[in-house]
């Protein structure tokens, strides 16, 4: 289970700092005359973030500006992508408090996003999209990525505020009073929100937690069983929030790097020659005659360490191609043992022309 954490951000708007501090006068809507909302962005000093994943460009992340964009259609290989914006209605602060961001059925306490929000309404809206395969296939709707709206505009800049785990493959949006409910009513809710699913497994939608309140928890969909959402705050030119989405991967591409060994059979034990590799931290090499896996005890033909991307759980586990002179893939099993990986021995009768280490260094955005 991956735990909660917060990066530092180099973001304070007007007013947000020492407690001592005056309070900077309320700027008024000009069309209302009424105060604008008084976001605010803490920032914790748990640390920093580790720096993003080589070759993932500004982060980790989908496109948001495609992503809700309401009725674009993507077009690559194999397949049509619709995107359509679900307007799910409003999350409702009581009281001022922090947006809370979990999984509503899962084992674990929401964790705390460093936006504040004052007592308002707040849209909620889901990126639904609708993947055709051009070949007739049966097509899937998922949820690419769910946002809340806490300001005005449009971000110019986007900035990674951490994570959460799910175990079931759901995501919320909460407020604090939410929270309190779903520890008193956990399975009421949790049935509540099954039902919906069981009605669209696609679904998302807002709901009240308490008898006679107002909406407070957003659940959707955050992807197949478990794993980690990514969450993002938008903000404004003058360092602002705008929205906060929560990121499901689903409108991305992998970004791979692919080393390719040819003729491995015919290296001397030792490392193989492998720069992009090397680069990170990761070995690559012949074993040595007699070696055997650790695990089994059985020989072992190559042998590769990747202990050094176990630092960043953003860069993927290395798979291994082993091919014939013809292209065709051969079936050479690895076995693992933590972040090492080993190769068998080829059978006789298997010519291995060509050995590939495809490695997941993030993603595209479509």
């Amino acid at each position: 289970m991956r735990t909660w954490s917060l990066a530092p951000l180099a973001l304070l708007l007007a007013g947000c700092g020492s407690d001592a501090a005056p309070e900077a006068p309320a700027q008024l809507d000009l069309a209302t005359g009424q105060p604008l909302r008084a976001v605010t962005l803490t920032a914790p000093s748990l640390g920093p973030l580790p720096a993003p994943p080589k070759g993932t460009g500004e982060g980790y992340r989908t496109d948001f500006a495609r992503a809700f964009t309401h009725g674009l259609v993507i077009e690559r290989e194999g397949e049509r992508v619709h995107v359509a914006v679900r307007e799910l209605g409003t999350l409702a602060f009581e009281q001022a408090g922090p947006l809370l961001v979990d999984d509503p059925v899962g084992p674990d306490r929401p964790a705390e996003l460093p936006v504040k929000l004052p007592p308002e309404q707040y849209p909620v809206q889901v990126s639904r999209v609708r993947i055709v395969p051009t070949d007739g296939g049966p097509a899937v709707e998922q949820i690419a990525a769910a946002r809340i709206l806490v300001g005005r505009g449009a971000p110019t800049a986007w900035h990674w505020i951490g994570q959460y785990a799910t175990d079931s493959g759901l995501g919320a949006f909460l407020t604090p009073a939410a929270d309190e409910a779903l520890q008193a009513r956990r399975d009421a809710i949790t049935q509540r929100i099954v039902q919906a699913l069981e009605a669209d497994p696609a679904g998302a939608a807002v709901l009240a937690t308490r008898p006679a309140a107002p909406a407070d928890l957003a659940f959707f969909p955050a992807g197949p069983g478990e794993g980690s959402v990514e969450v993002y705050v938008g903000v404004d030119d003058q360092g602002h929030p705008v929205e906060v989405v929560a990121d499901f991967l689903v409108l991305v591409e992998p970004d791979e790097v692919v080393v390719e060994i040819r003729d491995p059979t015919v290296w001397p034990p030792g490392l193989l020659p492998a720069p992009e590799l090397e680069e990170l931290g990761i070995e690559l090499r012949r074993a040595h005659p007699g070696e055997a896996i650790p695990t089994t005890g059985a020989p072992c033909w190559i042998a590769i360490d990747a202990r050094s991307i176990a630092r960043d759980p953003r860069i993927g586990f290395p798979r291994v191609q082993c091919r014939d002179s013809g292209g065709r893939a051969l079936p050479v099993e690895p076995v693992t043992e933590g972040y090492r990986l080993w190769l068998p021995p080829p059978p006789d009768e298997l010519e291995v022309a060509s050995l590939a280490v495809v490695l997941q260094m993030g993603v595209k955005p479509l």
